[in-house]
């Protein structure tokens, strides 16, 4: 699961969400929490903000499961 982050608002973070610790990808460690850039890349869709997110969030997945 990955978690865009809207700058400026409060309780943005996923950890701070009601029924955080029951969710499964919690539990489990699996949440990836995008930075600004590749919240606003991925929200934007564009063929240019899309390349500038692969550049990065591959090798982000790919830590996360351990690879």
């Amino acid at each position: 699961m990955a978690w865009i982050t809207i700058p400026g608002t409060a309780n943005a973070g996923l950890e701070q969400q009601p029924g955080y610790p029951v969710l499964r990808v919690g539990q489990e460690g699996r949440v990836l929490n995008l930075t600004e850039e590749q919240g606003a890349a991925l929200s934007f869709g564009s063929v240019l903000s899309l390349r500038a997110l692969l550049d990065t969030l591959p090798a982000q997945v790919a830590t996360r499961l351990g690879d």
